[in-house]
């Protein structure tokens, strides 16, 4: 896309304006140089000379006729030596009359217009014709008198020098007329090339307005689409859209539609982002209550469970006093029993020593025993008898020993050495 700005679009709405206004200038300057130009040429060129020329030649006729006068009145009146010189002075004169007279028919030959054509108001000959007759009018002036010879009519050739001379002055009202002409249509070309000045600059100024216009009209009209979009997009509307013929210009308003397309995008992602976390907030937020459902529901079990703890903790409070109370109970038991211990093992050390004592005694006991058995048995009245075992103290045990004694005694003694 080609990049332009707005002053471009500006610019380029009033350089075809200057471009044309320059270029008019100049076409109108060309034009009027050249009317200035064509008007010196028939000016100086056409009417000044002709005009120059018939003048000479109406001097030349003039100073012709006089030197005729003078001639005629010398050799009538009283002739001397200037007659010569009057006479001479006649000749030249006719002769550059006619020389003078030849040069203008040349002078109007080269302008066609001016020469066949151009016939002033109320006139019905042409210059052609009036030169021609001046040719034959000044000719016959001439051929009416000779004032060298003497011989003519005087009198007739006045008439046609008056005659020639009126045909000057047609010619040179003609130039008048001719003059006046060009002056009218050198104005009526100034006057056309000032119509066609005005008339393109009014074309240029029309177009110049009517292409700013429509300049404008782009302009205001993608800057108002540009800013609607801008204020739909305030409001929070992320649905607008900035028109095509906004975002395909290459100017600052294309810009600004295009950075205003591209903060939609962008807002839309984002607006789609959020409600994307939206749903999962939600979401989440539907999980946590149900946590916190089945949190308050655990709550209210645990409320439950710390009601029954504190009642058992009351129980277990009271059975851990009674517990206490009977550990109590246990350590008065426990002291009694290493009393006991104490007591048991004085008395296990007492038994141990009487075990060593009963021992001895027992081994006593059993040579005893064994020293009775190899005595045998003693025949009495009425058959055998056996002597009465002797009784012996026992020290310790207080008593007398016999065979239910000596039984226990082994299981005491058993019980001592296990003890021990």
């Amino acid at each position: 896309m080609k990049k332009r700005g707005i002053a471009v679009e500006l610019v380029a709405m009033v350089l075809p304006a200057v471009v044309v206004m320059i270029g008019l200038i100049i076409f109108t300057s060309i034009q009027m140089n050249s009317i200035l130009k064509r008007s010196r040429e028939v000016y100086y060129s056409e009417i000044a000379q002709i005009e120059s020329k018939l003048l000479t030649v109406d001097r030349d006729m003039y100073q012709a006729e006089l030197g005729l006068e003078m001639s005629h009145t010398m050799m009538t009146w009283n002739p001397n030596e200037n007659l010569k010189t009057a006479q001479d002075d006649y000749a030249e004169n006719a002769q550059q009359s006619l020389d003078g007279v030849q040069t203008i028919k040349d002078m109007y030959a080269s302008n066609d217009y001016l020469n066949n054509e151009f016939k002033i108001s109320g006139q019905t000959q042409s210059n052609a014709e009036i030169i021609k007759v001046l040719e034959e009018d000044l000719q016959i002036w001439l051929d009416t008198y000779d004032p060298v010879a003497n011989t003519g009519e005087y009198i007739d050739s006045i008439s046609r020098f008056l005659t020639a001379r009126e045909q000057i002055n047609t010619l040179q009202d003609n130039m008048e007329g001719y003059r006046d002409y060009i002056d009218g249509v050198l104005q009526k070309e100034i006057q056309r090339n000032i119509i066609l000045m005005v008339v393109v600059v009014l074309i240029v100024v029309v177009a110049t307005v009517a292409f700013s216009i429509y300049t404008a009209v782009k302009i205001a009209n993608a800057t108002n689409a540009a800013k609607d979009a801008v204020l739909k997009l305030a409001h929070g509307d992320l649905t607008t859209r900035v028109p095509d013929s906004v975002l395909k210009r290459g100017d600052e308003i294309g810009d600004m539609g295009r950075g205003v397309e591209e903060a939609v995008e962008k807002l839309r992602e984002i607006v789609n982002q959020i409600q994307s976390s939206a749903r999962n907030v939600l979401h989440s937020g539907d999980e946590l209550e149900s946590m916190a459902s089945q949190t308050s529901h655990t709550a209210d079990e645990i409320a439950q469970a710390v009601d029954d703890i504190s009642k058992g903790a009351v129980s277990q409070a009271e059975d851990i006093e009674h517990a206490t109370m009977q550990v109590n109970e246990m350590g008065l038991i426990i002291e009694t029993i290493v009393n006991n211990i104490a007591e048991l093992n004085e008395t296990s050390i007492n038994m141990q020593n009487s075990g060593s004592q009963a021992t001895n005694i027992m081994q006593e006991l059993a040579e005893s025993n064994d020293k009775t058995a190899d005595a045998g048995p003693q025949t009495s009245g009425s058959g055998i008898s056996y002597p009465a075992a002797p009784k012996k103290r026992l020290g310790v045990f207080g008593g007398t020993f016999d065979p239910m004694h000596r039984a226990h005694l082994d299981m005491a003694l058993k019980a001592c050495r296990t003890w021990a």
